[in-house]
């Protein structure tokens, strides 16, 4: 386990992606392997305090332990508005932008993310949908429907409305 958060570590080259990381990781090692209750809630407790103070209000990051992440992640930028839902998975080497949120549409209802996955800045992927291995997401993609792996979703065209003649432009 060290030697993967090392790796990790390593391939996040800013200090708030590291701390992320970190946080994030301690969380989730508490939240699943820790067996002891007593020591257990102690050390929950002083992950949430973390959590909250510098990952949440400082940051802007809302990563939580129960969340599932394979090894190898990155998150460019401090991570500044990553919103993951507690019941997402994402397999091994996501590359995460900021201003990503990957959440649910109703309970039981989230992403499950494939390997070697890139999800550009400002993308939302919602819903019980499927991110297959190999897959980018373009940057402000809105993605609710399943992308099979060696993919790339994009945005769709900008929409411009001339306001003066009430008409659609439509942008390719």
């Amino acid at each position: 386990m060290l030697k993967s958060l090392s790796f990790e570590l390593s391939k996040n080259d800013n200090l708030l992606s590291k701390l992320v990381i970190l946080v994030y990781r301690y969380g989730n090692w508490v939240y699943y392997q820790m067996k002891v209750p007593i020591i257990r809630e102690l050390l929950y407790l002083l992950y949430k305090i973390v959590d909250l103070i510098f990952l949440t209000t400082i940051i802007g990051v809302e990563i939580p332990a129960k969340c599932k992440i394979g090894k190898g992640l990155v998150i460019a930028h401090g991570g500044k508005g990553v919103i993951i839902n507690p019941e997402v998975i994402i397999g091994e080497n996501a590359y995460i932008i900021h201003q990503v949120t990957i959440g649910a549409i109703g309970q039981g209802n989230t992403p499950i993310i494939g390997n070697n996955v890139l999800i550009g800045v400002g993308a939302k992927i919602l819903g019980k949908i499927t991110i297959g291995d190999n897959v980018k997401i373009g940057a402000n993609a809105i993605v609710v429907k399943d992308v099979p792996s060696g993919s790339t979703a994009i945005s769709p065209s900008a929409t411009i409305i001339n306001k003066e003649k009430g008409e659609k432009l439509g942008i390719s």
